[in-house]
């Protein structure tokens, strides 16, 4: 099939088809979704290597299968897409994920292949269906500086005068540097990764283990906590300086057996009381100091009661449950050994879950507040 065969139009069936498709599956038509940008392929014609077209890392892309006519108005399918990316450091090829996913109709069955743009003869890799339901997933390590090429086919017959769809992503499975903020609640599990220089939390934010949660740090050179880490007596926080695998590309929110797979590779180092950044010779410790809020609930009228078992320099601070300053109440303070109070008119923070953040030099303390009228 020449290179203009392959139409970003879909024919009148075929548009009805999608829209049958969309409708079924609970679209409707508005202007900040109109179903008319789903009846065409925007990224037509990529039938051919030599129409490849660039995916960036890290970025989503929406594709079709569907007929187009060739040159002597015969119907022939248009089952077969090439894409390509560059890589243009030697850390952007050190692990990868290419997969495919469902798109709107979860109907595809892809198969895909990677080429070298200079070996079209032999391919790195292919897969069928290491992504369940009809999907593909390759996961290369160490590719060179370079242009690769993408090829994915939709391996079932494509009905007549319909389409199907996917999405693809080709993935760097593990940042060189990063930060990470926000809380991890009771319950959930969450494995954090990166190459260089891992950090919790990012400027002026928190991150938070709460109790019954659990969280590993996985860096290959370092890890660093800094003011606005709390780990909750009774959660489970560990991290690991060593070398990461292909364990790294799959969702961060992992189960016990990614975990597992963790800990019984080779571990360079292992430490659960880390260093943190906020003072070189204090270890990172479960506070022992109770800090009060009462009345909470509260209406918006409250007071924080914090007690100091001698002088301390203090911070204490109120952030968004995402992490994000709200009020900056006592900033390096020095303040006596005894009994703080201070009272909190909050009538310019909307009802929500806010966290109450107190540091000293040796710990740091974090409870949660709900706002509600």
């Amino acid at each position: 099939m020449s290179p203009r065969t392959c139409r970003d139009f879909f024919s009148v069936s075929q548009s009805i088809a999608m829209v049958d498709k969309l409708i079924k599956r609970g679209y409707e038509h508005s202007s900040s979704d109109p179903i008319e940008r789903y009846l065409f392929d925007e990224y037509e014609p990529d039938n051919l290597s030599s129409t490849s077209r660039l995916i960036p890392l890290n970025t989503l892309q929406h594709h079709t299968f569907h007929w187009s006519k060739n040159d002597k108005n015969e119907i022939l399918s248009c089952d077969e897409d090439w894409f390509r990316f560059d890589i243009t450091t030697t850390n952007q090829g050190k692990l990868l994920q290419i997969s495919t996913d469902n798109g709107l109709f979860d109907d595809a069955d892809t198969e895909i292949w990677l080429f070298d743009s200079n070996d079209l003869n032999n391919h790195i890799a292919y897969d069928d269906n290491s992504n369940n339901n009809g999907y593909s997933s390759i996961i290369v390590e160490n590719l060179e500086i370079g242009t690769y090429l993408i090829r994915v086919t939709n391996k079932s017959e494509l009905p007549e005068n319909s389409i199907r769809d996917y999405t693809i992503m080709v993935k760097e499975c593990v940042p060189y540097e990063t930060c990470v903020s926000g809380i991890v609640k009771s319950g959930e599990t969450k494995i954090y990764y990166a190459r260089n220089q891992l950090t919790a939390p990012c400027e002026g934010e928190v991150f938070v283990v709460e109790e019954g949660a659990e969280v590993i740090f996985v860096s290959e050179v370092s890890i660093h906590m800094s003011s606005g880490f709390h780990a909750e007596r009774g959660c489970r926080f560990e991290t690991y300086i060593g070398p990461i695998g292909e364990e790294a590309c799959f969702n961060n929110e992992v189960g016990k057996t990614e975990i597992y797979r963790i800990k019984n590779r080779e571990i360079i180092d292992t430490t659960i009381n880390v260093k943190t950044t906020l003072n070189d010779s204090t270890e990172l410790n479960i506070a022992e100091t109770e800090l009060k809020i009462y009345p909470n609930p509260s209406t918006g009228n409250f007071t924080i009661e914090f007690i100091l078992t001698q002088d301390e320099i203090v911070s204490l601070s109120i952030f968004s449950f995402c992490g994000i300053k709200m009020k900056q109440l006592i900033l390096e303070k020095q303040l006596k050994k005894g009994t703080h109070e201070i009272q909190i008119n909050s009538g310019d923070l909307s009802d929500g879950v806010y966290l109450c953040e107190l540091v000293t030099q040796k710990e740091r303390i974090i409870e949660k507040i709900l706002i509600q009228e």
